[in-house]
């Protein structure tokens, strides 16, 4: 009798773990944040560079340079000089964003070149960066102090995966815009994107507020869907639990950001 009570009891144990488990395994699959673990694909890509974490840095001092060869009608600068203060502390950040990449992602968003330059001046305004994937596939940056200072040196880091998504989605998709209908369809019903990231320098405050609406991480955001998506994915690879927490209570983020890790995962 008492075998019999003790079987019963453990066969009931037993399935009420199995639907407490299953449960849970449901639950977690609501929505892809939910945990703050990396997904698969970018574990995959850190490990990588970790195992290599110096063949990525000996292939950023290759391609890094302080005298770009190009002119264009759209943009000027100065050059930079080498071993100044702010030279080797711009250095120092882009070469640590870079190197969150493996050698071969980065080789496979196209990156051939980063330029170190001052006063970089793009389409009438003072620019911190800039993207060039049509001649030179190379990121522009200005190692000026009031850049890499600013937002106590989290905007700089941030700004170097933002261009380097524009590069991304220029080589990608002969564009800074590609028609991708699923980020479209991640955004909040009648949303209309702005005039541009150009457009936003008349408005500072508004370009550097934080989640100012559904959907958008930024407001610089609200300006285009190139924007949008540079956005989503400079916080992606410099803050992610900071995105994840939103796109708990935003299921427009939240798409965009699954979306971000798809695009991401291909590379």
């Amino acid at each position: 009798m008492n075998r019999s009570v003790s079987l019963v009891l453990a066969v009931t144990t037993f399935l009420l773990v199995a639907i407490t488990s299953t449960f849970a395994i449901a639950k977690s699959n609501v929505s892809p944040f939910n945990s703050y673990a990396p997904p698969a694909e970018y574990s995959q890509i850190s490990e990588a560079n970790a195992i290599s974490n110096s063949r990525v840095g000996t292939f950023l001092e290759d391609i890094l340079s302080y005298e770009p060869k190009l002119q264009f009608s759209y943009a000027s600068w100065q050059p930079a000089i080498n071993n100044t203060s702010e030279s080797t502390r711009a250095k120092k950040v882009i070469i640590e964003e870079l190197s969150k990449y493996s050698e071969q992602t980065l080789s496979r968003m196209g990156l051939k070149k980063v330029y170190l330059v001052q006063r970089l001046y793009v389409d009438g305004t003072f620019r911190s960066a800039m993207p060039e994937p049509q001649f030179d596939d190379a990121l522009y940056f200005d190692v000026s102090s009031n850049y890499f200072e600013s937002e106590n040196g989290t905007y700089m880091r941030r700004t170097v995966h933002h261009e380097l998504s524009h590069l991304i989605d220029y080589n990608s998709f002969g564009t800074y815009r590609p028609q991708d209908n699923d980020w479209y369809r991640c955004n909040p019903i009648n949303h209309t994107y702005g005039n541009g990231g150009a457009s936003m320098y008349s408005d500072v405050a508004y370009a550097h507020a934080a989640h100012p609406k559904p959907g958008f991480i930024t407001g610089y955001a609200t300006s285009g869907v190139d924007e949008d998506r540079a956005e989503v994915f400079a916080h992606y690879m410099t803050n992610r639990n900071y995105l994840y927490e939103l796109a708990q209570n935003d299921a427009s983020l939240s798409c965009k950001v699954a979306r971000s890790e798809q695009l991401l995962s291909r590379l």
